[in-house]
């Protein structure tokens, strides 16, 4: 099977950095520091479980390249890039609320091959590589009224305005949640407990790349629902449609 290796490797890093992760979770008291924007923080259980999954990365290919989200880019001679989000849904985890996640993409080129996305706290890990999805649960919802959807929103809050045409047809969903780990969102989303993800494609890789091959792999769609602030939306083919087809 193509990408084997690198998807058992990729597993026993989420693992690993999820088992460390949860005994800084279960300790309690978890000092936070403020990034670029004052609610977008980082602990020093981030820089561990980052550190833990990319030296065990770069033991078994060396010449690969990283886009990591505390340490950026370093790149190697090949064309391979993996993507790295050692804690998805760092605010929640600081605050104690058991919500979030590790997340590992490979890119070949621009295109991603290879995703996993682990909840160390439910035991629950996601797989996909090439055409297959490995998940528990159930699998990608069909929803054909945007009335019927459930609806994780990621979008920055000053691209949701009260007039815009995406905000006025996530407001007929049958609700919306913000869950804090878009990680979690895209693999609920390709398991069936989420039927749409709207959220920025941004230059922060890791947050969302892994989550588009996962929801591909489970029959879903990408499509964009606002080319000037680049807002997508990934759900069922159809519902793609419906909440792109009415927005330039």
């Amino acid at each position: 099977m193509a990408l084997a290796r690198e998807a058992a490797v990729a597993i026993e890093a989420c693992h690993r950095a999820g088992s460390l992760l949860v005994e800084f979770f279960s300790r309690g008291g978890i000092e936070t520091q403020s990034k670029d924007k004052l609610q977008d923080v980082v602990t020093q259980a981030d820089f561990e479980a980052e550190r833990l999954i990319l030296d065990l990365l770069a033991e078994s290919w060396p010449e690969d390249g990283f886009l990591a989200e505390e340490s950026g880019r370093s790149t190697g001679p090949g064309a391979r890039v993996w993507c790295v989000d050692p804690l998805d849904g760092t605010a929640n985890f600081a605050a104690g609320y058991p919500h979030w996640a590790v997340a590992i993409a490979l890119l070949e080129g621009e295109e991603p091959v290879l995703a996993v996305t682990h909840d160390p706290l439910r035991a629950e890990t996601f797989v996909a590589h090439g055409a297959s999805l490995e998940s528990p649960g159930g699998g990608l919802r069909t929803v054909l009224r945007v009335e019927d959807a459930l609806v994780a929103d990621n979008r920055p809050y000053p691209h949701r305005e009260p007039i815009h045409p995406l905000e006025l047809l996530l407001r007929r969903t049958r609700g919306r949640r913000e869950s804090g780990s878009m990680a979690l969102d895209f693999a609920w989303l390709a398991t069936g407990r989420l039927d749409a993800v709207a959220y920025e494609r941004s230059d922060r890789l890791w947050d969302y790349i892994g989550g588009e091959l996962l929801v591909g792999c489970a029959g879903g769609a990408v499509g964009i629902a606002d080319s000037e602030r680049d807002i997508a939306v990934a759900a069922c083919p159809e519902l793609t449609e419906i909440l792109c087809e009415k927005i330039t």
